[in-house]
């Protein structure tokens, strides 16, 4: 269970790690992304953009670092939370060629049904997280006296490769849909 859960928080901290360093080099083009969303009043996209990226930023790095694992889940489960239903809100109203924004190793895609489902996985392993915690990788765990060789032993060192490599992979698969998506569309239909 310790490396599952150290493999999830590998998985969701650099992703909204990522996100929000993205976003952050970009702000004016997530803002626009934010209004193209036609969900925020005008007045609200910029402290919502700027919350938002902090908050992606500063996840990421706790549970990347293990330090409150939990608070850091129940924001990410928040954050998914929003995402999906300002997606679910564009896909309803028939608009699918809008940036998701989601940046980083997300990556940037049109809003589809796919990208709710994508999200509504990620909701369900940051719910993973508000229950299991462990000694991997918990760096918080050093003020608490646990020793340096059980927070990043040996087996920490493999987890955290096991969930990069995760990552890698999905930023494949992604990528190669995308192609074939793009591939299709340049086909003369049948």
């Amino acid at each position: 269970m310790e490396e599952l859960t150290l493999i999830f928080r590998v998985i969701l901290g650099v992703m909204f790690f990522s996100s929000g360093i993205s976003k952050l080099k970009k702000m004016p083009e997530h803002f626009s992304i934010l209004k193209d969303y036609r969900i925020l009043p005008a007045s609200l996209i910029k402290p919502f953009g700027w919350c938002e990226v902090i908050a992606e930023v500063a996840v990421g790095l706790l549970l990347l670092s293990g330090f409150y694992q939990s608070i850091a889940a129940w924001t990410t489960m928040s954050l998914l939370v929003v995402y999906t239903l300002a997606i679910a809100i564009n896909l309803l109203r028939g608009r699918r060629e809008i940036s998701c924004g989601c940046g980083g190793v997300a990556g940037n895609h049109h809003l589809s049904w796919w990208l709710a489902i994508r999200n509504t996985v990620l909701f369900l392993i940051g719910g993973w997280l508000t229950e299991y915690t462990g000694t991997l990788g918990h760096f918080d765990l050093l003020f608490s006296g646990v020793s340096l060789s059980e927070v990043i032993g040996g087996q920490y060192w493999i987890t955290l490769l096991i969930g990069l490599f995760s990552l890698l992979f999905y930023m494949s698969m992604t990528t190669l849909f995308g192609i074939g998506k793009r591939i299709e569309s340049l086909l003369p239909s049948r």
